[in-house]
Order: C-alpha cells, then structure tokens, then sequence
C-alpha cells in the first residue's frame, strides 16, 4: 500500500510576527497566514495536488491551515492531540529572541540540555507522542495523499523520525510557515521525497538554521 505524506506548519500568527513562544496557546492565524496558506493553495492547484485525508492538530491556526489547503471542512478532519505544538508551560507568550528565559536560551543553543519550564514538555516527551503517530501512521494508516498540519517543533520531532536526525540537529531545518514536505509510505518503507513548498522562516533565530 502507498500513501504520500504532506507535513505543513501552519500559516503565520502574530505570535510568530512577534517572536513570542506559542507551544500550546490558541493563537489563530493573522492575515499574512491566511495569504501564506491561500498562496500555498494555488500552488497545490497548479500540481493538481489534492488530498485524500486530513490530519491536523487541534488548535486553531493549525485547523483553519488545514481547511484552507484541503478545501474540506474541519468536521472531515482527524484531529490528533499528539501533534500538537512543544507546550511551554509558564514561559507561553514570552520572547525567545529578545531577553529569552534561560530555559529558552538553552533549548536554542543545545537542545539536548533543555530542560523545560513549569508546565511544560520536554523534547523526549514530543518525540515520544509525535513518533507514536508517524508509527500508526506508517503501519495502519489510509492510502492516499495526506495532509498532515502542525507546527515548527512538532515537524523538527517528526524529523527526528523520517529521516533519523538526532536531538541535536533539532534547529538543523528550517521550517516556514506553510512550508509543505513531502514522504511516501511504500508498505511501511519511508522515503524523503522534493519538498512541495518552502518558504523559509524569517523570524527564526538559530544561527544554524539553513
């Protein structure tokens, strides 16, 4: 069985505009999202790119991603809590560029180290529930073209999975918002295909980003 999988991050936010941790804060999408995900769109179209299934996390600027790009209602979708965003406990609406919480710092700098604040989640426990559903997703999930739409640490932990990356190469991709990536299942084989879109993510701060 063959399905093909398209992971997105989400159109922007203000939180993203204004580099403000989200993690699991309900922020919808700003106007630059929506035109970010209405672009994408015209792009999917001119691939004659549609999608079979939808998978999208629960929270708002991931679904109304997802309903842009998909053209289906959100009542269509499988709305999984395991690729929700890295939650950040207390540190939710703080910067991470300008005078970053130490933990932050850290997460930016060596997240192997990061520790995560009150409240939060730690990159074991995302890699965990993120690995948890690409497996059910690779051994027991529909044919087809998928969407997949997430958020930027949610995808980095998926592509600890994909493509075998380690905790430390965690800001090693950059993700923009409505990037579209692109994986084939071929019975239970993943392969890496050409990215569909990429964007870019002017608001990342890792130096190591490429």
């Amino acid at each position: 069985m063959r399905s093909d999988w398209f992971l997105v991050r989400h159109g922007e936010t203000d939180y993203n505009k204004n580099s403000l941790m989200q993690g699991h804060t309900n922020i919808p999408l700003n106007h630059t999202g929506r035109q970010q995900a209405r672009q994408t769109l015209e792009k999917l179209r001119n691939l004659s790119l549609t999608f079979d299934c939808v998978y999208s996390s629960p929270l708002d600027r991931a679904l109304e991603t997802a309903e842009i790009l998909s053209m289906k209602t959100r009542s269509e979708f499988v709305i999984d809590n395991r690729i929700l965003e890295l939650g950040f406990g207390v540190l939710e609406g703080t910067s991470f560029r300008v005078d970053p919480a130490p933990e932050v710092f850290v997460l930016n700098q060596d997240p192997k180290s990061y520790v995560p604040p009150e409240g939060g989640e730690s990159l074991e426990e995302l890699y965990d529930r993120t690995h948890a559903f690409l497996e059910e997703l690779r051994i027991s999930g529909p044919p087809g073209n998928i969407l997949i739409v997430t958020h930027g640490a949610a995808i980095r932990s998926m592509l600890q999975t994909l493509k075998g990356l380690d905790v430390s190469d965690f800001w090693s991709i950059r993700i923009g918002n409505c990037d579209v990536l692109h994986f084939q299942n071929n019975d239970g084989v993943i392969t890496e295909c050409e990215p569909v879109v990429r964007n870019g993510d002017p608001f990342d701060p890792h130096s190591k980003a490429t």
